[in-house]
């Protein structure tokens, strides 16, 4: 508590540093920033989430969103759900992305259960198999156009 200001300082400059490097690369079409992710990950999969780490996600998707305002850059936040879990997910995510207008797609609402099976390796966890993104890229490109 009371190094949350030293906290706060050393977010925002990682924060700021993150939103260069993507400004650099601006060809590319999303974001993957292994610090933010990680802030995302802890919301989306762990059983406690620390209150701070709503306030980190709600102001990464602030620069973002301000961020892609300015340069009329479309957002769209895509929720992909741990297939493992597949119906654990956190609605606070949701209520501050709806609280931000932040355009989502929430996989988790689209993807057909029956085939969720279906769409994971027979190896090692973690990733899809090839047929789990074919349907992942196509509910994303319907919902984009």
């Amino acid at each position: 508590h009371n190094k949350q200001s030293l906290i706060d300082i050393i977010f925002q400059e990682k924060l700021k540093s993150e939103i260069n490097y993507f400004l650099k690369k601006n060809n590319f079409y999303s974001i993957n920033l292994p610090n933010i992710r990680s802030i995302i990950k802890t919301l989306l999969f762990n059983d406690k989430v620390d209150e701070n780490t709503y306030i980190y996600f709600e102001k990464i998707m602030i620069a973002v969103n301000n961020y892609c305002k300015e340069n009329n850059i479309k957002f769209t936040f895509i929720y992909l759900p741990n297939f493992y879990d597949f119906n654990k997910y956190d609605e606070k995510v949701f209520k501050i992305l709806n609280l931000l207008n932040i355009n989502y797609i929430n996989i988790n609402k689209k993807i057909n259960k029956n085939q969720i099976k279906d769409m994971l390796p027979s190896t090692t966890p973690g990733h899809l198999n090839e047929f789990g993104y074919k349907i992942i890229s196509e509910i994303i490109y319907k919902s984009l156009n």
